[in-house]
């Protein structure tokens, strides 16, 4: 058992009387709880004389040890029995380069390929690795795994102590060909947290990748009071819960500090949400209408789509996945028994294509918010309106719903609202190979998406057909901002934003040449003229990974 479990079980009992004999193991580690019951056995020993206390350790300077102790007040030293072992030699192999910083972006995956790589030259013999969290454990697992589902050969397992005994005896035991004649012939890759590193044995380790990696045991009671309102959903469902919890403690600024939350922060998505409000952009949509909406979508894109519309009342966000636009705006024409009441939207045309089709959104796009709801009213029909104008304002592009944390959480006046073009790793994409990995990648990081889609493909189609590796591609630094990194592709911004605090959408000024409107956008796509916005050292990053790639770059900066 561990120390503190150990000291747990014993603290009413000074003299151990259930116990025999007590062996501290690894004693020159000089943890807290060893160190505490050192004089809790040595009282033991004098009190029973059938009591043994036993201090194991391969490095510890005995007579040091042995003499501190009697100068605390301790009996003599004790016997000193010495049992020979056998020592192995060990190279250290330091890995060149930059040191491996585990709260990096796509540090795990990094990690995962030197572990492979490592694995690889070793030709025989098993590896562990040593991590910081089992969070952590439980990434480099699936991710080793990933690249390594081919090989037949390989085992990769998980180690700590959460797992169950017969989990943790298939790793402890992977060599013993008896009680498992499967693994005859197969090699172990063990990823265990480092707190196990020095009482860990497994047979057959001929590798060991340290990552140094060191848990920070201070407690933050910050982050303890936030990390309850954490979801795993996105920041969205956190922002609203957290939101939620404020207003059911009536908004009280002592609950704020008690949780580590700015009061001024909620204050603003207080008036964020009136705002919202004001402006008509919640949905008031029933659950029968949004499951046939949800339909609808599903019917459409040949996908399964996530539509979540949080009621009036707790409203902060609407958080939208993979929506078609045109599913949605024809739903509105059908309710209101008009194929185009308006005369405001054209969907499903056959001729809407990159360039003219703009044309016909471009009246909803620019509309003010009265007249739509002159049009439409101020109820579901005119709401669901207003929000497809936010779309089609962010359309064609990508937009990275984390816009919210910096409007919301942040409590800042204006957002940067990120619209990205997807560069694929391996040259060309059709639009359904394209959709794919985007809403794939969206869901595994929990992102908000939005995205505008309509009858005819070309017009999604085009902004993968045109960026493949077979023409040049002018790329341009406008800017110094950075943002999240995915591994999944490369991203260039090709327009920036701000979302103001009144729901308005703003250019960012000092990014020249910006694009203004939806049709601009599309002109720099097309001449496949990116504007990068990012530190100059991260720009280079980039372009030697699309280079290694096959991808054309003009670097005029």
């Amino acid at each position: 058992m561990t120390y503190g479990f150990f000291r747990a079980v014993s603290t009413d009992d000074t003299h151990f009387s259930k116990w025999g004999a007590v062996i501290l193991d690894e004693a020159h580690e000089r943890r807290m709880d060893a160190d505490a019951l050192l004089p809790q056995l040595s009282a033991a020993c004098q009190a029973r004389a059938d009591f043994k206390a036993i201090v194991m350790s391969a490095t510890i300077d005995v007579s040091v040890f042995a003499t501190s102790l009697e100068a605390n007040g301790m009996p003599p030293p004790c016997p000193v029995i010495e049992v020979p072992g056998v020592t192995y030699p060990v190279q250290d192999v330091w890995w060149g380069g930059e040191p491996w910083v585990p709260t990096a972006d796509g540090a795990i995956t990094n990690l995962a390929m030197e572990t492979v790589r490592v694995f690889n030259d070793e030709d025989q013999g098993n590896l562990l690795v040593f991590l910081g969290t089992i969070a952590a454990v439980n990434e480099m697992v699936s991710e080793v795994s990933r690249l390594l589902q081919h090989d037949k050969v390989v085992t990769v397992r998980p180690l700590y102590a959460a797992l169950s005994d017969v989990e943790k005896e298939e790793v402890t035991a992977f060599s013993d060909l008896a009680k498992y004649p499967r693994n005859k012939g197969k090699r172990l890759i063990c990823i265990s947290i480092n707190v196990a590193e020095a009482g860990v044995t497994i047979p057959g380790i001929t590798a060991v990748i340290e990552t140094s990696w060191e848990m920070d045991v201070s407690y933050d009671h910050v982050l303890k009071g936030k990390e309850q309102f954490a979801a795993e959903s996105g920041d969205h469902e956190t922002l609203l819960a957290i939101y939620t919890a404020w207003v059911g403690a009536h908004k009280s600024s002592s609950w704020s500090a008690e949780n580590g939350i700015k009061p001024g922060v909620l204050a603003a998505a207080d008036q964020l949400l009136g705002k919202l409000d004001k402006n008509a952009i919640a949905l008031l949509l029933t659950d029968g209408w949004i499951r046939k909406l949800e339909t609808e979508i599903e019917a459409r894109l040949g996908m399964a789509a996530q539509l979540r519309l949080v009621k009036k009342a707790k409203t902060l966000t609407v958080t939208v996945l993979a929506v078609a636009l045109d599913a949605a705006v024809d739903m509105v024409h059908r309710r209101l028994g008009s194929p185009n009441p308006s005369g405001l939207v054209s969907s499903g045309t056959a001729s809407l294509d990159a360039h003219s089709g703009t044309q016909h959104l471009t009246a909803l796009q620019t509309a003010p918010a009265e007249q739509i709801k002159g049009q439409f009213g101020s109820g579901q029909a005119g709401s669901l309106m207003l929000l497809a104008r936010l779309i089609l304002t962010s359309t064609p592009m990508w937009v990275y719903g984390g816009f919210l944390r910096d409007l919301v959480l942040r409590g800042e006046t204006h957002a940067n609202m990120d619209l990205d073009v997807g560069l694929p790793k391996e040259g060309g994409m059709t639009i359904e190979a394209g959709l794919a990995a985007i809403v794939k990648q969206a869901q595994a990081h929990g992102m908000a998406f939005l995205r505008q889609s309509c009858s005819d493909p070309r017009v999604c189609a085009c902004w993968f057909s045109t960026l493949d590796r077979s023409s040049e591609v002018e790329v341009q630094i406008v800017d110094a901002y950075a943002f999240a990194q995915k591994d999944a592709r490369v991203d260039f911004d090709v327009n920036n934003l701000k979302l103001a605090s009144d729901g308005s959408l703003q250019i960012k000024s000092g990014a020249m040449p910006a694009a203004t409107n939806l049709n601009q956008i599309i002109a720099n796509v097309q001449a496949k003229r990116l504007l990068v916005c990012k530190p100059a050292r991260e720009v280079t990053d980039r372009i030697k990974k699309m280079r290694e790639r096959g991808w054309q770059i003009t670097y005029p900066c």
